[in-house]
C-alpha cells in the first residue's frame, strides 16, 4: 500500500480523472521493458497468473500456475541478472496444487500463499484437494498452513495480507454455503489464519444481492476493516447466469458485510471486477472493473465513505478485455496499469495514467516480450515495474518482465 502522503496525491489527480468522462488515450514515449527470464514449461515452471514480489536487491519472487517436478506450479525467485531459482514445486495432496495468486512476504524473508487445488483429497477427490494456504520460510521449506474442506471455503483464487500481528486475511472462489450457486458449488468466503495457526471463517458469501466468488486479495484499512471485489453477486438481473455482475464490499470487525456497490455492466458502471482495491486517507475506494462500462472495456470507480459512485469508462479498443490487476500509484501523480490484451499485438499493454486526466499507453506486448499480463504490476522502491504475462516469451508459457522508470 502506498503512504499516506501518496494516497492523498493519488485522491487528486485520480478524482480529476474519473470526472473527466471525454478522455482518450495519448501517445507516449515508449519505456525500456526487459524480460527478465523466459519460462520454458518444464521444471522451471510456466503460465504465471500472478503479481510478483520484489526484494531490496532487485529478486523477483512468484508462482507459476503449470510446470515443475509434477506440473502443478511452482515458487520461484528470478535474480536481478535474470538467473531462475525454483524454491518448491507443487505436487499434489497432500502438497498444494495449481498456485494462482501471488506471494506475500514478511520482514524475516517467508512467503505465504494460496494453491487452487492439493491439501485434503477427500474435498474434492476428482481434482485433487479444495486447496492451501502455505507457508515457505528462508530456507526453502515448504509448510502447509491449512488445507480446505468444503463448509469453509474451497479454491481459493486470490493472494493474502496479514496485519501488524501477523494474522492472514484471504478468500476463497467457491464453498462455503454449498446451496449459494445453481451447481452446488457455494460462493466462497473470507477467512482469517491467525499467528497460532487457528482458522477461522468471518463471512459465508450468500450469492445476491451479497457478493460471490472473489479472485483479488483483500485490502485491510487501519480500523481493522476489510475490503474486496468479487466477480460475481450484486444486482442478479444484470447478469443472472451468472449470479450478478460483481460488487465492491466491506467486512467490518464486528463480521458484517456490505455491499458498497452493485455493478450493472453495460453500459454504465462496468462488471466483473477482479483486482484488489486501495483507499485514500478520506475513506474513498478505487479499483477496476474487467469489463463492461460505455464502451465494454472495463471501467476505473471511485466510492466515497457515502456510498457516492463516480466512473470512468476505458476508452474502446485501448484495451480490449479491460484493465488487469490493481492500478499502482506512484508519485508525480502517475498510476499504472495493465490489460490483458489489447495494444497493435493484441497481447496487452502497460498503461500510464496521469493527475491531468491524460491516459497513454507506454508499452505494447509484442508477444515475444510477453503476452496477456494477467497479474497486473507491481513498483520497486525505484519506481520500476514489474510483472509476470501468462503467454509468450520464447517458449509460449509466459515471462518475467521489468519497466525500468
Amino acid at each position: 500500500m502506498p503512504s499516506t502522503g501518496r494516497r492523498s496525491e493519488t485522491a487528486f489527480w485520480l478524482s480529476a480523472l474519473v470526472l473527466s468522462l471525454s478522455l482518450t488515450p495519448q501517445p507516449a514515449q515508449s519505456q525500456t521493458l526487459t524480460v527478465l527470464y523466459h519460462f520454458t514449461g518444464g521444471a522451471d515452471g510456466g503460465y504465471p497468473t500472478s503479481d510478483v514480489v520484489v526484494d531490496t536487491q532487485g529478486n523477483v519472487y512468484g508462482t507459476t500456475s503449470g510446470g515443475g517436478s509434477a506440473n502443478m506450479g511452482t515458487v520461484f525467485r528470478v535474480s536481478a541478472n535474470g538467473k531462475e531459482t525454483v524454491i518448491h514445486s507443487f505436487t499434489g495432496a497432500p502438497d498444494g496444487a495449481f498456485p494462482s495468486a501471488g506471494l506475500l512476504a514478511d520482514k524475516n524473508g517467508n512467503l505465504y500463499g494460496t494453491t487452487y487445488h492439493g491439501g485434503d483429497l477427500s474435498c474434492d477427490p476428482t481434482f485433487g484437494g479444495c486447496g492451501t494456504v502455505f507457508k515457505i520460510d528462508h530456507t526453502g521449506k515448504e509448510t502447509i498452513l491449512h488445507s480446505f474442506e468444503a463448509d469453509e471455503g474451497t479454491n481459493p483464487l486470490a493472494g493474502l495480507i496479514s496485519d501488524t500481528q501477523g494474522n492472514l486475511y484471504g478468500t476463497t472462489f467457491q464453498g462455503g454455503d454449498l446451496g449459494c450457486a445453481s451447481n452446488e458449488i457455494g460462493c466462497g468466503t473470507i477467512f482469517e489464519l491467525d499467528k497460532n495457526g487457528r482458522f477461522t471463517v468471518l463471512h459465508v458469501f450468500a450469492g445476491a444481492p451479497d457478493a460471490a466468488n472473489v479472485s483479488a486479495r483483500l485490502t485491510l484499512d487501519a480500523q481493522g476493516n476489510l475490503y474486496g471485489t468479487s466477480e460475481a453477486g450484486g444486482d442478479f438481473d444484470c447478469s443472472p447466469n451468472y449470479g450478478g455482475c460483481g460488487t465492491v464490499f466491506r467486512l467490518d470487525t464486528t463480521g458484517h458485510n456490505t455491499v458498497l456497490h452493485s455493478f450493472l455492466g453495460y453500459p454504465t458502471d462496468g462488471e466483473v471486477p477482479e483486482a484488489p482495491v486501495f483507499l485514500d486517507a478520506a475513506g474513498n475506494v478505487y479499483g477496476t472493473a474487467y469489463a463492461g462500462g460505455a464502451n465494454v472495456d472495463g471501467t476505473m470507480f471511485r466510492i466515497d465513505p457515502a456510498g457516492n459512485q463516480v466512473f470512468y469508462s476505458f476508452p474502446s479498443g485501448f484495451g480490449p478485455s479491460g484493465p488487469e490487476g490493481p492500478l499502482v500509484p506512484k508519485t508525480g501523480g502517475f498510476v499504472f496499469g495493465a490489460t490483458l490484451g489489447g495494444g497493435r499485438h493484441s497481447s496487452g499493454t502497460i498503461f500510464r495514467l496521469d493527475k491531468n486526466g491524460r491516459l497513454a499507453t507506454i508499452h505494447t506486448f509484442t508477444g515475444a516480450d510477453g503476452d496477456s499480463p494477467m497479474g497486473g504490476l507491481v513498483r520497486d522502491v525505484a519506481g520500476n515495474l514489474y510483472g509476470t504475462t501468462y503467454f509468450g516469451g520464447k517458449f509460449g508459457v509466459g515471462v518475467v518482465f521489468k519497466l525500468a522508470q
